[in-house]
């Protein structure tokens, strides 16, 4: 009767611990592919409302889809995004930015391209960029109204973004300060881990199950992202005040 009851105690108590701590269940855990994976092989569409705190203030979309193979023959997916941000920041005053890109990936997570297209319509400024990792390089053509474009091919170190922020006309300064949530939370010299696992999200008031993907830094959560089992985009929590949600 002992054992029975010491067991039931157990049982009940790794149940109690699961229902409250889930985030700590290694039961739910599961890899990262597999979750990015069922977006580009069902290919379905997000459309997301940016907020910031409580007030929306843009869109973005999402399309996944196949993109073949690469030279070496190993298959890749594409990722388009589009959108448009109303932005206030310390140093400047509300403006727009629209933006279009490209991501190309290969199923184990490689970037192999990236393609942004970013305009801010109110000081007439088009910037487009292309990263290439595998020589480690970013182009990118600046275009002011009344001005002939700039067109520079920059390493991708820390100098190479320092010289991009210049370009834009942003302070260095600043962009550490906006950043400082990233590096934060004590996680010393480790790099940020991406996560995933089995979650339970409410549409309408109902319980549905989704994946769930956390990119943390030591104990600071960073960015956390609720996809369907479809691979659809739910809702985004960013640690810099951005939340995106389904426009449903």
């Amino acid at each position: 009767m002992v054992g029975v009851v010491a067991f039931w105690l157990l049982m009940n108590g790794a149940l109690l611990r699961f229902w409250i701590f889930p985030m700590e269940n290694r039961m739910l855990s599961l890899p990262v592919e597999h979750v990015f994976r069922q977006m580009f092989v069902h290919e379905q569409l997000s459309e997301l409302v940016i907020r910031q705190g409580n007030e929306p203030v843009g869109n973005l979309t999402l399309q996944p889809r196949h993109s073949g193979a690469d030279e070496e023959e190993e298959a890749l997916y594409g990722l388009d995004f589009s959108g448009h941000l109303l932005l206030s920041l310390p140093f400047t005053q509300q403006q727009p930015f629209n933006w279009h890109g490209t991501l190309e990936i290969t199923p184990r997570l490689k970037l192999r391209r990236l393609r942004l297209q970013v305009e801010a319509s109110l000081p007439g400024v088009l910037f487009d960029l292309e990263i290439d990792p595998e020589r480690r390089e970013a182009a990118y053509t600046l275009r002011q109204k009344g001005e002939e474009p700039v067109e520079a091919a920059v390493p991708l170190t820390a100098e190479g973004l320092e010289e991009i922020a210049a370009r834009l006309g942003l302070d260095p300064a600043v962009l550490a300060q906006l950043t400082a949530g990233f590096r934060g939370g004590g996680g010393g010299g480790e790099p940020p881990a991406l996560r995933a696992r089995h979650a339970r999200v409410t549409i309408h008031g109902e319980p549905v199950q989704a994946f769930n993907l956390s990119l943390r830094h030591g104990q600071t959560m960073l960015a956390e992202m609720d996809l369907s089992t479809l691979g659809r985009v739910l809702a985004v929590r960013t640690a810099l005040g951005f939340t995106l949600a389904s426009q449903e």
